[in-house]
C-alpha cells in the first residue's frame, strides 16, 4: 500500500540478504536475535517498536558493537504522539522516510544482485506534489505521455478537464 515490499518474518529464519529496512514489533518475543542479526549484517534502517525504557534495557542487552547498537531506533518511528498500532506504524514510515536519503546511501546489493535503482519521480500537475513511480501509481495515458497523480482527487481533478492544467 506505501510502496514498501513489507513481509513478517518468523523466529530462527535468516534474514533476506537484501533488506534496507527491518522493523522489529514482537513485544518483547525473540527480538534480540533479530536485532543483532540485523545489525551484524549491515542493515541500513533498523526500528524496535518498544517503550523507550523498554528499548533501552533491550539496547544494552545486545552483544553487538555501540557503533551497531546506535544505528538501531528504538523507539521506532517520530515523536508524532502515536498511540494506535495504525499511528505507530505511520511513524515508523515516516521515519523510514525522512532517513530514506541516508538509507539509499548505506544499501548495498546482496552478492550476485543488481545494485538497487533511484526511484522514478514525476510532479502531480495538479497539486504539484512529487510523486514516486510505482506499478501502483495512479496514471492517465494522454498523447504526450503518461501523467501520474498522487491521489485519486488529483487524477479525477485532472481528467475533468486537462486544460486548467496546461503546464502539464
Amino acid at each position: 500500500m506505501l510502496g514498501l515490499d513489507a513481509r513478517p518474518a518468523s523466529p530462527g529464519e535468516p534474514l533476506p540478504p537484501d533488506l534496507d529496512v527491518v522493523v522489529v514489533a514482537t513485544h518483547g518475543r525473540d527480538e534480540e536475535k533479530v536485532l543483532i542479526e540485523a545489525a551484524r549484517s549491515g542493515v541500513p534502517y533498523i526500528g524496535l517498536v518498544a517503550s523507550p525504557k523498554r528499548g533501552a534495557v533491550v539496547l544494552a542487552g545486545l552483544d553487538i558493537t555501540e557503533e551497531r547498537r546506535a544505528r538501531i531506533h528504538t523507539p521506532a518511528g517520530l515523536d508524532i504522539g502515536a498511540r494506535t498500532p495504525a499511528e505507530i506504524a505511520l511513524s515508523v514510515y515516516a521515519e523510514i522516510i525522512a532517513l530514506r536519503p541516508q538509507v539509499a546511501r548505506a544499501a548495498r546489493p546482496a552478492a550476485g544482485s543488481v545494485a538497487p535503482q533511484a526511484v522514478a519521480e514525476n510532479v502531480d500537475p495538479v497539486c504539484g506534489m512529487t510523486v514516486a513511480i510505482t506499478p501502483a501509481t495512479l496514471s492517465l495515458d494522454l498523447a504526450a505521455g503518461r501523467v501520474y497523480f498522487c491521489g485519486p482527487g488529483c487524477q479525477h481533478a485532472f481528467a475533468d478537464d486537462p486544460s486548467r492544467y496546461a503546464h502539464a
